[in-house]
């Protein structure tokens, strides 16, 4: 989803949102960190039709995350990040619990897995969403959703220092294109202005 999702935000964007269209620069940084999440991930084609349909269900998870950046960016205006992250998680919830404990029917669940999916449910979505809504407010969703490019990128890292996977020339000069790529997609790296010469 990180590899496709900014730019889903870019297309929709350009067609629905005249003051979030990208382009120029910042058109550049969203091309160039698809080149370094592409170069992260390595991703190969698979063959099968079940890695075809999983492939397809993550392109349209993006296409959602994309839409649900702009719908908040044009149609919450009005409610804090706050509000916008307490409704998202009741509803993630509501939608979610009953299917969850139908699975877990039969099962024992132990302290550890209660555990873990309180700090990801709490701190990994929870805060992270308070953190996300909050960017799209104040950046808009254009920039905000390049976040989702240093997911593969972050996991690159843990994978290296936690549990000492191996990073090769390929992961690193990707890792490069990432950051550069949302360098120039944010606006931290803006051309240069030519200098006035007063008379």
């Amino acid at each position: 989803m990180g590899l496709t999702a900014p730019l889903f935000t870019v297309l929709f964007a350009a067609v629905a949102m005249h003051s979030e269209r990208v382009t120029g620069i910042r058109l550049a940084g969203f091309l160039l960190g698809f080149a370094g999440v592409a170069l992260v991930v390595g991703a190969e084609p698979g063959s099968g039709t079940g890695q075809v349909l999983g492939a397809l269900a993550v392109v349209l998870a993006a296409a959602f995350y994309a839409v649900g950046a702009l719908f908040t960016s044009s149609r919450l205006r009005g409610l804090s990040a706050l509000e916008i992250a307490l409704g998202t998680m009741t509803w993630a919830t509501v939608l979610t619990l009953p299917p969850g404990l139908v699975a877990l029917r039969g099962h024992e669940v132990g302290w550890e897995a209660g555990a873990s999916v309180l700090a990801l449910g709490v701190v990994a979505t929870g805060i992270a969403y308070l953190l996300y809504f909050g960017l799209i407010g104040g950046a808009g969703p254009s920039t905000a959703i390049l976040v989702t490019y240093l997911v593969p990128s972050t996991a690159l890292v843990y994978a290296a220092t936690l549990l000492d996977e191996p990073v090769g020339a390929r992961q690193v000069a990707g890792l490069a294109l990432v950051l550069g790529g949302v360098a120039l997609g944010t606006g931290a790296v803006r051309r240069r202005q030519p200098a006035t010469v007063r008379t």
